[in-house]
């Protein structure tokens, strides 16, 4: 939920409409927000996301078109993200941030791998786990609520961290966060990887949103019984300031594929 801190706020959201201006009121403490996802059930997010409950960017043959579904688009995402990590049957696959399991399951389905994935939502994780038992590859993805911090000692061929965090603008800028594709980039290294790919996604991602916002609006009345009015003028509020964002070049998404040095 936002709350308004000064007056000012609404002056920020006015001189530099969209993500930008939230985020400066943000930054100078003039606007304040809970945790987004808090007290928003699994039947919420399905009222916007495709049925693979995919909540991060999805790839579109031309982002610039309207006239693919989201589905598609979010199955070539996960399609591409397994070829860049050039998945073969039986290896071992942690995903960081699996969400309802979207990644782990098609990855077990379509390579024939073996998938951990970790969330911090229990109510994921129980989502995740039946939805991979229904496409028949529960032997094969494990879901647990852990943080990826306490991952130590367990071996894996590849690991998967999709839509996890987003960049913002170039570092000369004097734009307030997102963290710079600089920084990430150098935080890889120092922690023993090379880079070796690194594809933008942004204006995908202006596209994601508006499919999420589409879906939303018109999932209005249901969503409001699921969330109440107030929070979910804050969800249509939010899924278009982010697409702002991604139109206006402040913030963006990249994939970076790294190996261990």
């Amino acid at each position: 939920m936002f709350s308004v801190r000064s007056p000012r706020a609404v002056a920020h959201t006015l001189l530099a409409p969209g993500q930008l201006g939230l985020s400066r009121a943000y930054v100078s403490g003039e606007l304040d927000v809970d945790d987004i996802d808090d007290d928003v059930s699994n039947d919420f997010f399905a009222l916007f996301l495709d049925d693979s409950m995919t909540y991060s960017c999805a790839v579109f043959e031309d982002p610039s078109a309207d006239d693919e579904p989201l589905e598609s688009a979010q199955e070539r995402k996960l399609e591409m993200v397994c070829a860049k990590l050039a998945l073969r049957p039986g290896e071992r696959v942690l995903d960081v941030g699996c969400g309802w399991g979207s990644f782990p399951i098609h990855a077990a389905v379509r390579h024939g791998v073996k998938v951990v994935g970790i969330t911090l939502s229990e109510p994921q994780a129980a989502l995740a786990r039946e939805r991979a038992d229904a496409a028949g590859v529960g032997d094969r993805v494990e879901i647990r609520v852990a943080d990826y911090r306490e991952m130590h000692g367990e071996p894996f061929d590849a690991i998967a961290s999709i839509g996890w965090s987003s960049t913002s603008a170039p570092p000369s800028s004097t734009a307030t966060p997102p963290m710079h594709l600089s920084r990430v980039l150098l935080a890889l290294e120092r922690a023993g990887f090379r880079g070796e790919h690194v594809e933008g996604f942004a204006e995908h991602y202006a596209r994601t949103l508006a499919h999420w916002a589409a879906n939303l609006d018109a999932g209005a009345a249901a969503g409001e019984r699921l969330a109440g009015a107030e929070r979910m003028r804050v969800w249509r509020l939010y899924l278009r300031a982010a697409r702002s964002g991604f139109e206006t070049g402040f913030t963006s998404i990249y994939q970076v594929r790294c190996r261990r040095a």
